[in-house]
């Protein structure tokens, strides 16, 4: 087979972007002819990590500008319509039996539509109530997923034939060595510093930790320049607790780190099933770990790893309780070698590989199959029409053009009239220019700080009367943590997520 890879996230190496080299890796191994294309931030650039990274595995591979959402609502309909030439061209050059791509890549969608290739989309996490509003089908006919979890809620949700393959993980000659031990009990924690990773509550229960007297390190390895980053850092800097938590930023190899550590914590709220739990259980360590997404399905409690009950510091305390008393016992060795049979049957190079390309033979056993699909021109009528027209609009409202069609639709359908924004801030002029694109007129803004005017319009406090005289509530808050907490909010209130209150800005992790 030929094989053609389309990563995404220009910036580095993610677990998604490891994992989809790792596929095409072990397809060239096997001995199918593979390809990879990267994508460019604006700019034409990205990290020379992935390029290095494709190196050392002999891929090769170009680059291009396109855009790809990790949630539906995010899609960026105008500029994949745009990108759908270039994309073409390079799938020609390589003429692939079978493209692979990541994230929800639409211009490679349509792209393969018009050349009538295979293609298949790895995807993982998705938010809740991404699926309340009926989208237009863009979305590839297959899906590959890294937990059953994930897995059947996509597939269910945009009608496509799917697989859950597993995480991989290659065992390597390690050459790396402990070095002297400075507290008694070492542990891990990775990953990059975004709220729903948890990493606060981690450092919170070593706090508490310390003052039952117990001496205890956590080594957080992961990129860690962002404001919950900073919110992180400064915790442990103004509860003196330098000696106890050390931040060592990005690393490209966590042998070092692995060998020398006596477990791994990861205590996220979020996730499908997180690369670093197979690499800890593929070094021989015992993992403790939060019971969400797909981790359950593979991690069973005291039996391969320990199943953090909860997400606060005193639930990870209480998991840690359970691990000392297993290792001062000795029952945690056969923890240990329990992970490393999950590991063993379910992660490895030949365990992947052949579900992988067993994937893709069905794919082209059944790539004849008519398929009603939508044609790029269908897709251009429905969401380029007047679209020029709309220059006084930002770059932003222009970017969410699909979700604002949808929206649209919702509105009208339901004769929803009532219209408040809830966020009297830069994201609030985005609300005003979404209101005016859709031809609806507000009620006002609701804030949790400001109260007069803002934009020559009321500015509210969000009480519940209020809430609950909206037909249409769109939440104008860039920030995650802040989302989710309206979003629950106008869950109690008996408000449905895309139904009748929308969120500028969408996470698969909200």
């Amino acid at each position: 087979m030929r094989i053609m890879y389309f990563l995404a996230h220009p910036n580095g190496i993610g677990g998604a972007s490891y994992v989809m080299l790792k596929h095409a890796h072990i397809m060239q191994e096997k001995g199918h002819e593979v390809f990879a294309v990267l994508q460019n931030d604006q700019k034409g650039n990205h990290s020379c990590v992935i390029d290095r990274f494709c190196d050392e595995l002999g891929i090769a591979r170009k680059s291009l500008i396109f855009p790809i959402a990790t949630c539906i609502e995010e899609i960026d309909v105008i500029g994949s319509l745009d990108s759908i030439e270039a994309i073409s061209h390079q799938i020609v050059s390589f003429n692939p039996d079978i493209v692979h791509s990541l994230q929800l890549n639409v211009a490679v969608e349509l792209a393969c539509r018009k050349l009538v290739i295979p293609h298949v989309m790895s995807i993982y996490p998705l938010s809740e109530g991404m699926f309340n509003i009926k989208w237009e089908n863009v979305f590839p006919k297959y899906l590959i997923g890294d937990s059953e979890y994930y897995t059947r809620q996509w597939s269910d949700g945009i009608k496509a034939e799917s697989r859950c393959i597993r995480v991989i993980h290659t065992l390597r000659q390690n050459s790396f060595s402990s070095h002297n031990r400075n507290h008694e009990y070492e542990l891990v924690s990775i990953g990059s510093f975004i709220s729903y990773k948890n990493q606060l509550e981690i450092i919170k229960a070593v706090e508490i930790l310390r003052r039952a007297g117990y001496d205890v390190h956590v080594c957080f390895l992961g990129e860690c320049s962002s404001d919950y980053g900073s919110l992180c850092k400064e915790y442990v800097h103004n509860h003196n607790m330098e000696d106890k938590i050390s931040f060592e930023g990005f690393v490209a190899r966590v042998d070092k780190y692995l060998n020398n550590a006596d477990a791994l914590v990861h205590a996220s709220k979020r996730e499908s099933y997180p690369g670093v739990i197979v690499e800890a259980m593929a070094n021989r360590i015992p993992v403790l770990v939060s019971s969400v997404g797909g981790i359950p399905e593979l991690v069973r409690n005291e039996e391969n790893g320990i199943l953090v009950d909860g997400f606060s510091a005193n639930d990870i305390v209480k998991a840690f309780e359970i691990f000392k008393s297993m290792k001062k016992s000795g029952i945690i060795q056969k923890i240990i070698e329990n992970g490393y049979d999950t590991f063993i049957n379910n992660h490895t190079e030949d365990v992947v590989g052949y579900e992988l390309e067993e994937f893709y033979k069905e794919m082209l056993n059944n790539s004849n199959d008519d398929v009603e699909l939508e044609s790029i021109n269908v897709i251009k009528h429905k969401f380029c029409v007047n679209t020029r027209c709309h220059e006084k609009f930002s770059e932003f409202t222009l970017k969410h053009l699909w979700f604002l069609w949808h929206i649209k639709r919702v509105i009208d359908n339901n004769n929803l009239r009532n219209v408040l924004i809830w966020g009297a801030g830069n994201y609030g002029k985005y609300a005003l220019e979404w209101c005016c694109y859709l031809g609806i007129s507000i009620m006002g803004f609701v804030d949790m700080k400001k109260r007069g005017e803002y934009l020559d319009y009321p500015v509210s406090e969000p009480s519940d009367d209020i809430l609950q005289a909206a037909d249409v509530i769109f939440v104008a808050i860039d920030s995650m943590d802040s989302c989710r907490a309206i979003s629950q909010k106008l869950e109690k209130l008996k408000r449905i997520r895309n139904q009748d209150f929308f969120l500028l800005s969408n996470h698969p992790c909200i």
